[in-house]
């Protein structure tokens, strides 16, 4: 009965192991089946979580490039406009330069300017003072008095001495230094016939009817009728005043002075 029992004994010994590796079995396939679900969940979720994070992160990425675009956007844009309202304040700002009005350093540069200008004006009527004190006759006499010299000049000065003589109402009678010194002169207007004998010995007149000798007569006698006739008292003063001269064609010093610039040999 004991070997009986014992081989029984045994058997459940073998037995109840088998039954509980077969239960084990059954309990972890069961097991492996129920957590498989889960496990898989968990797989899943843990493969789907990092799509899902980077996902939520690229969202979020999206969303803050989104959400930040538009500050950054609103903040350069108002970096944008107050660069163009500078670039456009600053023709803005030359111009009112220009149109400023002028500073203290300016207000006192001023009457610099004012009183220079004040001293140029002065000048100005000081110079058309004086152009009014040049008597209006002037520009006249000039001229016929340039007619005259320029005509003189061609002649040497024994007939520069016969005109005189002529103008004067006279021969020249030609000393015995002008003989001397000038006589190669006196026989050149000789031989042109410029000059002739005159009525005593060693006297000389003028020969007014040569041609070359009739322009500069006529010149003369121009200048000569406005002097009796044409000009002004102012202008007589003026001469008198400022050249110191007494016009009058038959003035030995007139004709020195104003017309020859030369002494006239006796």
């Amino acid at each position: 009965m004991e070997s009986a029992r014992h081989k029984t004994d045994e058997k459940s010994e073998v037995t109840v192991p088998d039954e509980v590796e077969d239960n084990k079995t059954e309990i972890s396939k069961d097991t492996e089946i129920e957590a498989s679900p889960n496990h898989e969940a968990q797989d899943k979720t843990e493969a789907d979580m990092p799509e899902v994070v980077e996902d939520n992160k690229e969202d979020k990425v999206s969303e803050t490039d989104t959400e930040e675009t538009p500050d950054q956007d609103s903040g350069d844009e108002p970096v944008m406009e107050v660069s163009e309202e500078s670039k456009e304040n600053k023709p803005e700002k030359v111009n009112d330069t220009e149109i400023k009005p002028p500073s203290d350093d300016d207000t006192k540069e001023e009457p610099v300017n004012e009183v220079a200008e004040e001293e140029k004006d002065i000048k100005e009527t000081k110079a058309k003072e004086i152009e009014k004190k040049d008597p209006p006759d002037l520009v006249i006499y000039d001229k016929l008095v340039k007619e005259v010299t320029e005509e003189l000049s061609y002649f040497g000065k024994a007939v520069k001495r016969c005109l005189f003589a002529y103008f004067s109402n006279e021969d020249w009678v030609a000393s015995n230094n002008s003989l001397k010194w000038y006589n190669a002169d006196i026989q050149k207007a000789e031989r042109r016939d410029y000059i002739e004998k005159g009525i005593t010995k060693d006297s000389f007149t003028i020969n007014e009817i040569h041609t070359t000798i009739t322009p500069v007569i006529d010149k003369i006698k121009k200048l000569d009728k406005f002097l009796l006739e044409d000009i002004s008292p102012d202008l007589s003063k003026y001469l008198e005043n400022k050249r110191f001269l007494t016009p009058g064609i038959q003035s030995r010093e007139y004709w020195e002075n104003e017309l020859l610039s030369e002494e006239l040999i006796d």
